[in-house]
């Protein structure tokens, strides 16, 4: 699992750098669905992993690893909880559909929106089920600041912007999510600092998405082009990132030494 974690971070360098870098402006579609692509795998491979060596302890039994052999090991991937891994698994796949309507297709906006409200809400569902048993109110409370934004979203885009688009509309409930699973993650760091990179990752994933709005009513907006195009560009610096950092939280790992270390 650490050789195809490295070799997910490699492709994701290399795909971020070709877009960044525009090194190839002709493929910019396939390449960025292509990294979209390769999250959703690498999260099914946590999936796998998680369910094999579940498995694995269920019918063999996993033997302690003596004492000697846990200090000559600085560093370990463990098995992550078997529905979390599948919440995550689900949340990338809704994703992967999201992006081919968006990126692909290019045209059905209001339905890559809503698949990727449906993504955000299996990444909710992934981190109230870890964090359920400690505080279940919290999550509770989560739930409830989601209905109440949802709401607000709705009269915000509805009343104040005057704005009577589907495309609007969903965009406005799918940001609530966004904003409440980025909170969600800050709040689960205690449980593990796997749950920092899923907070920093949805951090810069608002950020892409400000971008794109930005993009998309810029014109209308009355945002110069040459600005379109630097917001354009931040898209592609804020996203791909976003994305691998989200899916690299599924892993559970152990940093040893001389005997002593900290889960993350």
């Amino acid at each position: 699992m650490a050789i195809l974690t490295l070799v997910y971070l490699a492709y994701m360098t290399a795909g971020y750098a070709v877009l960044v870098l525009d090194l190839l402006p002709a493929y910019d579609r396939p390449v960025s669905y292509s990294l979209i692509a390769a999250s959703f795998l690498f999260a099914a491979a946590i999936l796998v992993f998680s369910a094999a060596k579940g498995r694995r302890k269920r019918e063999n039994g996993e033997p302690e690893k003596s004492e000697k052999a846990r200090r000559e090991r600085c560093w370990t991937i463990e098995k992550p909880p078997v529905l979390e891994s599948v919440f995550l698994a689900c949340a990338m796949l809704f994703t992967l559909a999201a992006d081919f309507f968006l990126v692909i297709l290019d045209d059905l906006y209001a339905v890559a929106v809503a698949v990727f409200f449906f993504a955000q809400s299996f990444h909710f569902a992934r981190f109230a089920k870890t964090g359920w048993k400690k505080a279940p109110a919290r999550f509770l409370i989560s739930l409830g600041v989601r209905i109440l934004l949802s709401i607000a979203a709705v009269l915000i885009v509805r009343k104040a912007l005057k704005l009577d688009g589907l495309l609007e509309l969903l965009a406005g409930l799918y940001f609530v999510e966004l904003l409440v699973n980025a909170a969600d993650a800050f709040f689960l760091v205690k449980r593990g600092m796997r749950f920092l990179l899923a907070g920093i990752g949805f951090v810069l994933f608002i950020l892409c998405d400000i971008t794109v709005g930005l993009n998309l009513m810029g014109e209308g907006w009355g945002i110069p082009p040459e600005t379109r195009r630097v917001i354009s560009y931040l898209t592609w610096v804020f996203y791909t990132p976003s994305q691998a950092l989200i899916v690299l939280s599924g892993l559970k790992c152990s940093f040893k030494k001389k005997g002593k270390g900290e889960k993350a």
